[in-house]
C-alpha cells in the first residue's frame, strides 16, 4: 500500500508513475543500442561528443539521456557533461562482468509486444505465442539465453561452489535440463575438469549453448542432447540433476 500520511490529500502520483513506467526500459534500450554507455566508460562527454561518437542524433540522444539522468542512470553536470553513475557503469557497460543489459535488448522486439496482448489473453485465457512448442519457442529462446546469461551465472556459480565438486576424485555427471545458455552447467563444469554435463533442450537452441559453452572453455566437456523435455532421452548415470530455468504454461498451449 502507498505510505499515505494521516490527513494527507490523496493523488493520483503513483498511478501516473505508472503510466509512463513503461519509458524506463525503453530508454535504457536505445541507449544500449547507441553504444552511450560504453561511450560513456571512458569518461564524461558532451552531447555532441556523445552523438560524433555513436552516429545518433544529438536531439534523439539529449532526450533519452536527459530521461537518463531523471532516474539517476546517467549523471550531468554544470557543464553539460554526461558521466556514468556507480550502477550503469557496474551493469549497463557491455563486457563487464556483472553486464545486465542484455534483457533490455528484448523489450520492444519480444517481450513489449507479447505484453501488449494482455486483455486479449486475459479475455481468452490463451497465451499471446507457444513459446513452449519447439517451432516458435526455438527462435525466441535463440535470440534470448545468451542475452539473459548474466542473470544467472552468479547463482549458478554460488551453486557450483556449494556443492564442492572439486574436491572430488571421481568423475561427476551432470543433467542440465532444458539448458537454454547453459548457465547452470558451464557453472558447475567451472568447478572441476571432472564434471561432464549432458545439456537437453531443443535443436534450434543448442548452436547459443554450444557457443557459450565455447566461450568459457568447457565445450569439450559437454553433450547435446537435441529434443524435448517429455520425449529427449536423458540418458543415465548422471550423479546431478538440474532444471535451472524453464518458462511453462499449465498444459493448455500443448494441445493446439
Amino acid at each position: 500500500m502507498p505510505d499515505v500520511q494521516p490527513g494527507s490529500p490523496l493523488t493520483p502520483e503513483r498511478l501516473m508513475q505508472f503510466a509512463w513506467g513503461y519509458s524506463i526500459p525503453l530508454m535504457i534500450e536505445a541507449a544500449l543500442e547507441h553504444h552511450v554507455f560504453d561511450v560513456l566508460d571512458k569518461g564524461p562527454r558532451t552531447l555532441e561528443e556523445i552523438s560524433a561518437q555513436t552516429g545518433a542524433s544529438a536531439r534523439g540522444l539529449g532526450a533519452i539521456m536527459n530521461g537518463l539522468v531523471s532516474f539517476q542512470l546517467l549523471a550531468k553536470d554544470s557543464g553539460q557533461r554526461y558521466a556514468l553513475t556507480p550502477e550503469s557503469a557496474a551493469f549497463l557497460v557491455s563486457g563487464k562482468p556483472a553486464f545486465q543489459g542484455g534483457i533490455f535488448k528484448h523489450i520492444s522486439g519480444q517481450l513489449m509486444p507479447k505484453w501488449m496482448q494482455l486483455s486479449q489473453i486475459v479475455r481468452t485465457g490463451r497465451a499471446a505465442a507457444a513459446v513452449n512448442q519447439e517451432g516458435e519457442g526455438a527462435e525466441f529462446f535463440q535470440q534470448l539465453v545468451e542475452d539473459i546469461f548474466p542473470m544467472s551465472y552468479p547463482a549458478a556459480k554460488a551453486l557450483g561452489e556449494s556443492l564442492h565438486l572439486g574436491q572430488s576424485n571421481a568423475p561427476i555427471r551432470v543433467l542440465d535440463l532444458a539448458a537454454g545458455s547453459g548457465v547452470w552447467g558451464i557453472a558447475l563444469a567451472q568447478q572441476s575438469p571432472r564434471v561432464s554435463v549432458t545439456a537437453v533442450d531443443w535443436a534450434g537452441v543448442l548452436p547459443a549453448t554450444r557457443r557459450i559453452a565455447a566461450r568459457f572453455g568447457v565445450a569439450d566437456r559437454f553433450q547435446m542432447v537435441p529434443g524435448d523435455l517429455l520425449t529427449a532421452d536423458f540418458g543415465s548415470g548422471h550423479n546431478i540433476a538440474m532444471l535451472g530455468h524453464i518458462l511453462h504454461s499449465e498444459g493448455e498451449q500443448r494441445s493446439r
